[in-house]
């Protein structure tokens, strides 16, 4: 790859990252969605009911590549809001992250309480057990936005501390441009607080973040062999079955928290994990079938948005049809649901896009519908 015209010292945007970072975007929301199928663990009962193959199975896959797909997400996310940022200045950068990530925080989370709430009037309680603990006006602002802990849809805590990361955006810029070490010292200090303060409800994705932007000040994209794909294959696959057997043995005691051991090791998957969605992402969008892929990226955003919703939706009908998580339908449900929340927002983004914009681009970050130009695989082009 060579470097383009600079602006500010900063190395243009590579236009040849562009497909790879759309299926980046589509492969690892997709991952992402496996860890939050229902009925999640809430139901998995491994004292009364043993451990099953299929349990060993989901363990490791979530807690391999479906906990750690955020990471390449952030990567990107920072390398880039360099370029945005460069582009419109601070003040609009900022506000633009507003509506891309606070306001559709806060719609979804409304929504899911919506959700929460019409489940209450099927089942009693069932409110209270999916906020863990009464539902209280006065913490509707954290239940909306996440000010303080997880908002009401979980997933999108993710957002949230995008945002805050999107605000350290120039600080981080300019800690680069003085030093490395300066922008090691500042990313340190800002996880650090995340861990003592309410700052970041997932402190190590501002390292992440961070890591994105000092590749967009450099300009370079790393690119990885076979080798490295193997080998970073081999230790999510290691790693992921060794949180996998720790979770299990956890659940075994009654105690549905994290322990630190598991925390410790589903943070060391991340790198790895990482290093191996991209390789993907990179050989995919070189395929000739890249496009089944990239055809999905305008609707990611609202399928990564909308997903704890339609999985809830569809965790309802299908109980009643095949039962709950001991059944012997399950794994087709836990397989297939991520599929299935791809496609139904694949379908639902062009209707609600061309029947009310507005409303759609709200709920959607202020992204209207646009269909992704059909490009010729990276390997083709001249």
């Amino acid at each position: 790859m060579t470097e383009t015209t600079r602006h500010n010292d900063i190395p243009a945007f590579r236009k040849e990252a562009s497909q790879p970072i759309m299926v980046a975007r589509v492969i690892c929301i997709f991952a992402m969605i496996y860890v939050h199928v229902n009925p999640g663990v809430a139901d998995f009962d491994p004292q009364t009911q043993g451990v099953k193959f299929f349990d060993g199975l989901r363990f490791v896959l979530t807690s391999s590549l479906g906990r750690a797909s955020s990471v390449l997400l952030c990567i990107v996310s920072g390398y880039l809001a360099v370029f945005s940022l460069v582009r419109a200045g601070y003040g609009d950068f900022l506000m633009k992250r507003v509506r891309s990530l606070v306001i559709p925080t806060a719609i979804w989370s409304a929504a899911m309480i919506g959700l929460y709430y019409i489940g209450e009037q099927l089942k009693p309680g069932y409110l209270e057990q999916s906020l863990e603990g009464p539902f209280n006006w006065l913490e509707l602002p954290n239940h909306l936005f996440g000010l303080w802990e997880r908002p009401a849809n979980d997933p999108l805590s993710f957002l949230r501390d995008l945002f805050v990361c999107a605000a350290f955006t120039q600080f981080l810029m300019m800690a680069w441009k003085r030093h490395w070490g300066a922008w090691l010292a500042l990313t340190i200090a800002v996880v650090a607080a995340g861990a003592f303060t309410p700052l970041l409800i997932t402190p190590s994705l501002f390292a992440y973040y961070a890591i994105g932007v000092a590749m967009g000040m450099t300009g370079r994209i790393p690119i990885f062999g076979r080798g490295a794909a193997l080998l970073s294959a081999v230790i999510v696959l290691v790693i992921g079955a060794w949180a996998g057997y720790i979770a299990i043995e956890h659940f075994r005691t009654g105690d549905t928290g994290t322990p630190p051991i598991l925390e410790f090791w589903l943070t060391a998957v991340r790198i790895p994990a990482a290093v191996l969605f991209w390789w993907f992402s990179i050989a995919i969008a070189r395929a000739s079938w890249a496009r089944h892929v990239t055809d999905f990226e305008p609707s990611i955003f609202f399928a990564f948005c909308s997903h704890m919703i339609i999985l809830t939706l569809m965790w309802f009908a299908w109980q009643r049809v095949f039962g709950g998580y001991y059944d012997p339908a399950y794994p087709v449900f836990f397989f297939l649901s991520p599929v299935a929340v791809l496609l139904i927002a694949r379908i639902a983004v062009p209707v609600l896009g061309q029947l009310m914009p507005p409303v759609f681009k709200l709920i959607n970050g202020g992204r209207g519908f646009q269909r992704v130009p059909r490009a010729q695989p990276a390997a083709s082009r001249s």
